[in-house]
C-alpha cells in the first residue's frame, strides 16, 4: 500500500496531540539508540510513517527510507538477537509535486460529487498537485513492551 502524505501527516499530528504517545515514541527510539543501531549506515535517515501502535506485548513503529538509502540490514540482526522483530518491505511514497506550471496540477476526483443535500461538493472541479510515485523502503520494528517498561522504571527510580 503506498504511503501518502496525508496519512503520514495525520499520524504525526496524533503524536503531537498526545504527550503519552510522544513519550512512548522517545522511549522506543531510545531502545534503538542503546542498541547502537544508529551506528549502522543510513539508519539515522528514517522518517516515522506509522506508529507507535501500542499492543499488549509489543510497541510497533514503521520507518520510511528513500529507496537508494536502504538501512544496513546487519542492524536487524542485532535487533532480532535482543528479541525485537524487524522486517523490510519495498513500497512507494506518493509525494505531491511542486506546482510550477499548470501541467503540474490534476483535477481532484471525489467518489461522491454531491453532498447529502444534493449540492455540489466544494472540492469538486478544483485541481490539486499531481502525485509523484517515489520508491522507498519501509522498516517495521516491533519492540517488546517490557523493554520500554523496564527503561521507564529505571529512569523513574
Amino acid at each position: 500500500m503506498p504511503q501518502e502524505f496525508e496519512s503520514i501527516n495525520n499520524n504525526i499530528n496524533s503524536i503531537h496531540g498526545s504527550e503519552t504517545l510522544l513519550d512512548l515514541l522517545l522511549e522506543w527510539e531510545d531502545v534503538l539508540d542503546n542498541l547502537d543501531i544508529y551506528a549502522f549506515q543510513n539508519w539515522k535517515k528514517g522518517e516515522l510513517v506509522d506508529g507507535p501502535q501500542v499492543e499488549k506485548y509489543w510497541i510497533t513503529c514503521t520507518l520510511m527510507y528513500p529507496y537508494k538509502l536502504m538501512p544496513d540490514p546487519e542492524a536487524s540482526k542485532r535487533l532480532t538477537k535482543h528479541g525485537i522483530k524487524c522486517s523490510f518491505k519495498e513500497d512507494h511514497y506518493l509525494k505531491p509535486a511542486k506546482l510550477v506550471h499548470p501541467e503540474d496540477a490534476e483535477p481532484r476526483a471525489n467518489e461522491e460529487k454531491l453532498t447529502d443535500e444534493g449540492q455540489l461538493k466544494p472540492s469538486e472541479g478544483k485541481r490539486r498537485a499531481k502525485l509523484i510515485k517515489l520508491p522507498c523502503w519501509l522498516v517495521k520494528i516491533e519492540i517488546p513492551r517490557h523493554f520500554i517498561d523496564e527503561f521507564l522504571a529505571d529512569t523513574a527510580g
